[in-house]
């Protein structure tokens, strides 16, 4: 007697199913960046809210590596949509850098200097 295959892995339902798991994602990971803006941009967070946010962001980070897999995958593709996530996890990556491995004043000033070579002087960088 064989068991039925349940209608989520069911022929081409697998595709469907990534692109439910990647559109979850994406939509957690919007919240998340709406979070991430008031709490860390708008405001002076404190230490544990920029705990909090390490831990959130790397999980969408290692989460959206798993999706990328899949969607590399030929047998599972949903490759239209995987330019959105590629663009999301940059986001995540340079705003995870910008909050826990910030640019020094001597870096900033050094750029700053770089991109406005005559420009007035660097004061202190904010």
């Amino acid at each position: 007697m064989e068991a039925a295959m349940p209608e989520a892995v069911a022929a081409g339902a697998e595709r469907d199913l990534i692109c439910r798991w990647v559109q979850i994602w994406i939509q957690d990971c919007n919240e998340f960046r709406r979070w991430e803006r008031e709490e860390l941009v708008l405001k002076r967070p404190s230490p544990q809210t920029v705990a909090e946010h390490g831990k959130r962001s790397q999980l969408f980070i290692l989460t959206a590596r798993f999706l990328q897999g899949l969607m590399a995958d030929t047998g599972y593709s949903a490759r239209e949509m995987r330019a959105e996530v590629d663009g999301k996890v940059r986001q995540l990556e340079e705003m995870w850098d910008m909050i826990h491995n910030p640019m020094s004043d001597q870096e900033a000033g050094a750029l700053l200097q770089k991109a406005f070579p005559d420009g007035p002087g660097v004061g202190g960088v904010a």
